[in-house]
């Protein structure tokens, strides 16, 4: 079947070391589903899926414990009929030091892995999900002195190259240099694998690879070397858009 899907959650708003619910809700405009579909969620910064309340239809393709670092879960439900849809809800955790801020995550809706359904339009299988941190533990002046800034040079045009290099920009806006490494965690966007054509810059390997391109891959760079005060660091990260995709 040309299954058309689409992807919503309801809002999220957290505190420090809260237990929270997230509901995600899987629609199809298109034809009848004849297979299951799945939900594919990359947690945000400081949040976690609560592994004692996982669902028994979901799984963890990537868990990770430490709250810096983005965990995957998929899970796998009844494919919805024209214009009906299907709920998935999963318990999040977050971290005692969560910051005041928006994090962001990723989920995203696909027809299951060997299912016969196609999906005929890609533009609304992805969803940002932004989570309000409403307030922190971190206490007035606590804060370190080192304010890393991560930001995006070179952007690549995977539309019409396939193949390019994404680079990111680690800055130092602080008032003191770093000390010691600084670890860099990169998460390939929905629907772009990172590149085979080069390799990964030195010190960066792979925490999670996954070829699939609605998966997101995580790469961890070491940037052993301080980051003096208003210095910056560059991060050359290969990436390609798989073909199934464009």
């Amino acid at each position: 079947s040309a299954v058309d899907l689409s992807i919503s959650s309801s809002a999220l708003a957290v505190l420090p070391q809260q237990n929270v619910p997230i509901t995600f809700t899987i629609g199809n405009s298109g034809q009848s589903a004849s297979g299951q579909v799945r939900l594919i969620f990359q947690t945000p910064f400081f949040v976690n899926v609560d592994a004692a309340q996982l669902p028994p239809n979901c799984a963890f393709l990537y868990q990770n414990t430490d709250f810096t670092i983005p965990s995957i879960v998929q899970c796998l439900l009844s494919g919805p009929a024209n214009g009906q849809s299907v709920s998935q809800t999963l318990q999040l955790v977050t971290a005692p030091n969560i910051p005041k801020q928006r994090v962001w995550g990723v989920a995203v809706a696909m027809p299951a892995d060997g299912s016969a359904d196609v999906e005929q339009y890609l533009g609304d299988n992805e969803l940002t999900v932004v989570t309000s941190v409403l307030q922190s533990n971190v206490p007035p002046g606590a804060q370190n002195l080192v304010r890393l800034v991560v930001g995006q040079g070179v952007v690549p045009n995977l539309l019409t190259s396939r193949d390019g290099v994404s680079t990111m920009l680690v800055s130092n806006h602080g008032s003191v240099a770093t000390q010691g490494a600084t670890l860099f965690t990169y998460i390939t966007p929905v629907f772009v694998n990172v590149g085979s054509g080069a390799p990964l810059p030195a010190g960066c390997g792979f925490l999670y690879e996954n070829p699939d391109p609605a998966v997101p891959s995580i790469v961890q760079c070491v940037i052993s070397a301080s980051i003096p005060v208003g210095g910056q660091v560059a991060i050359p990260i290969p990436v390609a858009m798989p073909p199934a995709t464009y």
